[in-house]
């Protein structure tokens, strides 16, 4: 592990049974008061956590890859339901994009085995309907789910303002486990 302070950048190899990893990351350090960073993650933390899942990665990395095909789709909507999961046409997570050329939408069903765990905070009308959904600009998708490609499971949880944590876990050939995390900001947000 070398840190280069000119540049701020971290790097970062490692060597396991004969397969090397490199991995370069640019180090963000509060100066002079600089409370950007931490003001990010509060806003995450202020706003009720209304939908989280765990999912197989294998899936969701199947379906990023379908919308992120979409050419010049600016952004992907990303919306959770809590749905009474007996009716055949039920959807739990949405992805969904738009482009001039076209549109994409894939729905995971609460049967389907792509998850480990579901929640959405139920409305205040009754046990079903509770509902979040937001908008993010696909290049900041794209960074967020780089880890996407090594994981085994992923952790999404979204606030009541809109925000999506992620969180994807990589398992090594050994069994240890590491955790990649990303918080981003939407661009738009509908929450019911």
């Amino acid at each position: 592990m070398t840190y280069e302070p000119e540049s701020a950048s971290l790097l970062l190899v490692v060597e396991d049974s004969g397969v090397m990893c490199e991995c370069s990351m640019q180090v963000l350090e509060h100066e002079g008061g600089d409370m950007g960073q931490l003001e990010f993650e509060t806003a995450f933390e202020q706003s009720a956590v209304v939908a989280r899942c765990i999912m197989q990665s294998e899936p969701l990395r199947d379906a990023f890859a379908e919308l992120y095909d979409l050419p010049s789709a600016a952004s992907v909507t990303i919306a959770m339901v809590d749905t009474d999961s007996r009716s055949p046409e039920a959807k739990c997570l949405s992805l969904s994009a738009t482009s001039e050329t076209g549109s994409c939408e894939i729905d995971f069903a609460p049967t389907s085995s792509a998850f480990i765990e579901f929640s959405c905070a139920p409305s205040s009308e009754g046990d079903y309907g509770g509902s979040c959904a937001a908008t993010f600009h696909v290049a900041v998708l794209q960074q967020a789910f780089k880890a996407l490609t090594h994981s085994n499971e992923t952790f999404l949880r979204m606030n009541g303002d809109g925000f999506l944590s992620i969180q994807h876990m990589i398992e090594s050939g050994s069994g240890d486990k590491a955790f990649v995390d990303a918080l981003i900001s939407p661009e738009d947000t509908s929450i019911s």
